[in-house]
């Protein structure tokens, strides 16, 4: 399993969570301790890029998901990825992808458009209770697994990391995932997946070197049930490709939360949540 050291981890996560923001990486390196060349250096090692250009690629994913996966005016997937100016989100935008921001939604809308007939596959689409709702709030103790998982071994990851790395009285919430990524953009080895449950409360036992606090919040999000963790990825696409744009909804770009209903296991019945643009 994934052994990224705890303050590299912490730095990717503080990143990730800031990159649509005018954010300083000596505020990073002053936090961890770090002279900004050592810090540099030793993520560099670890992720394949300096702490900048990996910020900067962040950005480029989320604007290319919004761009693929909602109708969103460009300017404003600009304004969303933190850019100050359409010219200099285009440019930043086909250094990266090698074309314009225009030409890659319309390549992606192609492609998702040949993919449309595997939402008929999906089994009793209507029975899955898909509602919206306002003032969206999870509260989790979550640790991060860099690299893309199936399903199976999404599971597997679950139980190593709640298993190995925290105390046996501790008492779990709801199991719990948080997906970072899409197939159609995301390269499998840049995949981020949190994994660890639902809480209300601090709690003795946890590895607070691994596992984060954390809080996520939307002021409107689509949220539906799902009968089994094999149906996840169907009926994100489905909401994706047809029920969302049906009704003229679009998401915002962070990520799916995905809460089981067991405390010890992530094999059964959840509901999972997709924040929507406000």
């Amino acid at each position: 399993m994934d052994e990224t050291p705890a303050d590299l981890r912490f730095a990717e996560i503080w990143l990730h969570d800031n990159a649509s923001r005018n954010i300083s990486m000596a505020n990073l390196a002053n936090h961890l301790g770090y002279s900004e060349s050592h810090l540099r250096r030793i993520f560099l090692r670890e992720f394949g890029y300096s702490p900048g250009r990996y910020r900067d690629l962040l950005r480029v994913e989320k604007a290319s998901l919004l761009l693929a996966r909602t109708g969103l005016p460009i300017i404003e997937v600009s304004n969303l990825c933190g850019y100050t100016s359409h010219p200099i989100f285009t440019r930043a935008f086909r250094q990266k992808r090698g074309i314009s921001p225009r030409a890659y939604r319309m390549e992606a809308w192609r492609h998702l458009r040949m993919g449309n007939s595997k939402i008929s596959c999906i089994p009793d689409s209507v029975s899955y209770d898909i509602k919206i709702f306002q003032d969206i709030e999870y509260e989790f103790f979550l640790a991060r697994h860099y690299g893309h998982l199936a399903t199976g071994t999404q599971q597997k990851a679950w139980h190593y990391y709640t298993s190995s790395h925290l105390s046996p009285s501790v008492e779990y919430g709801q199991a719990a995932w948080i997906w970072h990524g899409d197939s159609y953009i995301t390269p499998k080895g840049r995949f981020k997946l949190d994994l660890g449950f639902r809480c209300n409360q601090r709690r003795p036992g946890i590895n607070t070197r691994l596992f984060r606090h954390t809080m996520i919040r939307a002021d409107r999000a689509v949220r539906t049930r799902f009968k089994k963790a094999e149906d996840i990825p169907w009926i994100r696409e489905y909401l994706l490709l047809k029920w969302l744009p049906e009704r003229n909804e679009n998401i915002n770009g962070e990520p799916m939360c995905v809460v089981f209903d067991a405390q010890d296991s992530c094999d059964g019945a959840g509901h999972l949540t997709l924040p929507l643009h406000a």
